[in-house]
């Protein structure tokens, strides 16, 4: 009777793991994506649902990650969480390649015989978090409608009282007649400017005034509160007359303290772009947008 050997562990092996691989590439990428997607966050939020933005009605279903119960945002997603991701995606990986790897694969002898795959494996599933923290933005059309796609680096918290706003909750305008607490990371010795607007005013389905700047504040130091900037166009609260307000705020950093900022001419027709440019800002650094509709006049409080 012939012997039964165990597959070498040489250059032709790891070539055959690595063509098995492919074949089922699609299944694992699923798989990570539902393990990430199912990471929590630091602070734990409702589900995200999708609403109709016409006829100031607010209706729709929760969206499917909202109805599993997993956290539908990521924006802002905090450090620990990616430093864990990048350390345990090679482990995840082996897990998941393993019923395509021979017996011989060790755990060990993955990890020493496809180091390249596996930092690919690793900055790939960073990148993939850096993705799904703009990916409300994507959804609610935040990017597109004002910015362009751009890749966080600061966390920013914004609360109106005691609500925190996170991307596509809902705000009620008698909430937001004082500005909100807006807290930045970053250095003291880094400026920022931060924008809010409107890009759906008057009415969501005619944005004939887009955008509607509400707010601009320069100069606030990294690590800090917008209070420590320089209002550049004072405050003014939501008031959406029909349908279900976008309001984002926008946060830039700049190049070098900026002073006098002139005020705009006109808080309608605000372009957050072309404000940027002028200013060579350039991308966004952090972005949150919240909703708002009108408030029956027997419910305002």
């Amino acid at each position: 009777m012939g012997s039964t050997t165990e597959p070498r562990l040489d250059a032709e092996g790891v070539d055959h793991v690595w063509k098995k691989w492919c074949n089922v590439k699609k299944v694992h990428l699923g798989l990570l994506l539902v393990g990430w997607y199912a990471l929590p966050r630091a602070d734990i939020h409702p589900p995200v649902i999708n609403r109709q933005r016409d006829g100031g009605l607010a209706s729709g279903l929760p969206t499917t990650r909202g109805a599993l119960g997993l956290h539908p945002t990521f924006d802002g997603l905090c450090m620990p969480h990616r430093l864990h991701a990048f350390i345990m995606a090679p482990t995840l990986a082996f897990f998941l390649y393993k019923p395509c790897l021979p017996s011989a694969f060790t755990h060990q002898q993955f990890f020493l015989f496809c180091p390249s795959r596996l930092v690919c494996c690793t900055l790939f599933s960073s990148s993939l978090f850096m993705a799904a923290s703009v990916d409300p933005l994507v959804v609610g059309r935040v990017i597109g409608d004002v910015v362009d796609m751009f890749v966080p680096t600061i966390n920013m918290s914004v609360y109106y009282g005691a609500k925190h706003v996170t991307n596509g909750c809902d705000v009620k305008p008698s909430l937001t007649v004082n500005p909100p607490k807006v807290t930045l990371s970053g250095h003291p010795d880094e400026f920022y400017t931060l924008v809010m607007t409107d890009p759906d005013a008057p009415s969501p389905s005619e944005p004939s005034m887009r955008e509607w700047v509400h707010w601009i504040v320069a100069d606030i130091p990294g690590g800090t509160n917008a209070t420590r900037g320089k209002e550049a166009l004072p405050y003014v609260g939501p008031r959406p007359p029909v349908g279900i307000h976008r309001y984002i705020l926008v946060l830039f950093q700049q190049k070098a303290p900026l002073g006098l900022v002139e005020q705009p001419g006109s808080r309608a027709h605000f372009s957050t772009r072309t404000f940027a440019n002028q200013l060579d800002l350039g991308l966004p650094v952090a972005t949150v947008y919240f909703n708002a509709q009108k408030e029956p006049a027997n419910r305002r409080r």
